[in-house]
């Protein structure tokens, strides 16, 4: 499941940004919860934002979409 890939079609302008996809250990190796971290650069590349979900994995597939959608609607201001 780990998995760390820079992707475009996480944000509508089509701005590239890191996926990163791993199983949280801190629970003990047979952990069941999911991370999912998002980084971002700001349009004038002075910043990094870094989204984060923890999620079990039983729900994982379900949470995706609507999660994506969120970090698509991200605005810089």
């Amino acid at each position: 499941m780990e998995s760390a890939s820079a992707v475009t079609n996480l944000r509508y302008d089509g701005a590239e940004v890191v996926s990163v996809f791993f199983r949280d250990n801190r629970a003990g190796l047979d952990s069941n919860e999911i991370r999912w971290q998002v980084w971002m650069l700001s349009p004038d590349r002075a910043s990094f934002l870094r989204v984060d979900f923890t999620f079990r994995s039983e729900g994982f597939f379900e949470l995706v979409p609507l999660l994506s959608e969120m970090v698509r609607r991200i605005r810089w201001e």
